[in-house]
C-alpha cells in the first residue's frame, strides 16, 4: 500500500512559503518565523496588560489576526504586536495572520494608524506616531487631523510632549507623571525639568499645584535659572554635544583644566549614549 503523499512532512511543508501566501487569507503562521517592524510605533508593554492578555489567549484563543508582510520566505509584523508577544508567552507555536503585499511607505502608515486607532498608546508613542506620519507624507498638522478625523489641538498637543527633556520624556514614559504634568514643564527651562519632576513626584502634585509651582518659577528673575556660564568655544562644543548624544552636556570650565558632565536618566539610557559615541554613524539607535 502506498504511503499518502503530504503525510510524515509536517504542517511546515503544508503553509506556501511568504512570498506566495494568498493576500487577504488568513492562515495559521508559525511564529518563528515573524520578524518585528524595525518603526513599531508602540515601545513599552505594560506586563500586567500583557499577562491578561495570554489569560484571555490561553481561554478563548486569538480572536483577531495579526497583519503581515512577506519578506522573502519570512513575514514581517505590520500590526499585532501586544497579540504576538502575548501569544509567545502562553506557548503558542503559531498564530493567526492574514498577509498583506505593502510597500516600506504603506506597512509604516498602517503600523502607525492601527496603533493610533487602538488609543493605548502612552502619549510619547502616540505624538512620535503623529510626527512619523507628518513627516512620511509631508502633510500639516491640519492635514493629518483631517486624515484620521482627530481633532488639530489634539494633534498639536501630542506633538509638543516631544520637546521635553529627556529625564522628563522618561518619567512620562515610566507613568511617574501625567502627559498634564509634563504639559506644565514645556513652560520651564529643561534645567528644571528633573528638580520639578523629584517635587511633583515626591509631594504627589496634582496637574493643577504643579501649574502653580511652574507659574511661580517663571514670575521670578530668568537670570535665576541661567546655565553656568562658559566661553563662546565651549558653548558651541556643549550644545554640538547635547544635540549629537541627545541628553544634557555640562562643561565645567576651570583655570588649567575641566569636565564634561554627561547625563543618563537609566540604564537603557545609558546603554544608548555610550553605543552613540562608539558608533556615531549608528542611526538605528532612536533619539
Amino acid at each position: 500500500m502506498k504511503k499518502p503523499k503530504g503525510l510524515g512532512r509536517g504542517l511546515d511543508a503544508l503553509i506556501p512559503p511568504a512570498d506566495l501566501q494568498e493576500e487577504g487569507s488568513p492562515f495559521l503562521c508559525p511564529i518563528e518565523d515573524i520578524d518585528p517592524h524595525p518603526d513599531q510605533p508602540r515601545r513599552r508593554f505594560d506586563p500586567e496588560s500583557l499577562q491578561e492578555m495570554v489569560r484571555t489567549i490561553q481561554q478563548r484563543g486569538i480572536l483577531s489576526p495579526v497583519i503581515l508582510r512577506p519578506m522573502g520566505r519570512r513575514f514581517q509584523l505590520i500590526s499585532g504586536e501586544r497579540r504576538l508577544r502575548a501569544a509567545k508567552l502562553a506557548g503558542l507555536e503559531r498564530i493567526p495572520a492574514i498577509v498583506r503585499h505593502l510597500s516600506d511607505r504603506e506597512a509604516m502608515e498602517v503600523a502607525l494608524i492601527e496603533n493610533l486607532q487602538r488609543e493605548d498608546l502612552t502619549p510619547l508613542e502616540e505624538a512620535r506616531a503623529y510626527q512619523k506620519l507628518l513627516t512620511l507624507h509631508g502633510l500639516t498638522q491640519e492635514a493629518l487631523a483631517e486624515r484620521l478625523g482627530k481633532d488639530r489641538s489634539t494633534i498639536s498637543n501630542a506633538l509638543r510632549l516631544l520637546k521635553l527633556s529627556p529625564q522628563a520624556q522618561a518619567a512620562l514614559e515610566e507613568g511617574a507623571i501625567s502627559a498634564g504634568h509634563a504639559r506644565c514643564l514645556l513652560s520651564v527651562p529643561q534645567e528644571l525639568h528633573e528638580r520639578l519632576i523629584e517635587k511633583i513626584v515626591s509631594k504627589r502634585l496634582s496637574v493643577r499645584e504643579t501649574e502653580r509651582l511652574v507659574q511661580n518659577l517663571s514670575s521670578r528673575p530668568s537670570r535665576r535659572f541661567s546655565p553656568p556660564k562658559v566661553s563662546p568655544h565651549l558653548e558651541e562644543i556643549r550644545n554640538r554635544l547635547r544635540s549629537a548624544l541627545s541628553t544634557q552636556v555640562h562643561i565645567l570650565e576651570g583655570k588649567r583644566k575641566g569636565k564634561i558632565v554627561i547625563e543618563y536618566y537609566n540604564p537603557e539610557d545609558l546603554e544608548r549614549i555610550l553605543r552613540r559615541i562608539l558608533d556615531p554613524q549608528d542611526r538605528s539607535i532612536p533619539f
